[in-house]
C-alpha cells in the first residue's frame, strides 16, 4: 500500500491509524470497493480530506478538501 498527495492527509490517516485502526481499515476498504473508488474523512479539528484508491498501482491518494 502506498500512500501520497497531501502531507496532512497522511499524517491523518497515521495518527488514525493510533487511534481508531478498525475506523482507518473501514476508510480503506470503503476508497477500494467504492465505485468511484473514493472516500471521505475529517480529522478531529475538522478538516475534510477524500482519498481515491488507483487500482493500476494500488495506491491511496490524498486530497485536501476546501
Amino acid at each position: 500500500m502506498k500512500l501520497s498527495g497531501d502531507p496532512e492527509g497522511i499524517n491523518a490517516l497515521k495518527s488514525l491509524k493510533e487511534r481508531d485502526p478498525e475506523y482507518l481499515k473501514f476508510i480503506l476498504k470503503e476508497a477500494t470497493t467504492n465505485t468511484d473508488l473514493t472516500s471521505y474523512y475529517k480529522t478531529p479539528d475538522g478538516k475534510k480530506f477524500e482519498i481515491k484508491f488507483n487500482p493500476k498501482n494500488f495506491e491511496f491518494i490524498i486530497k485536501k478538501l476546501p
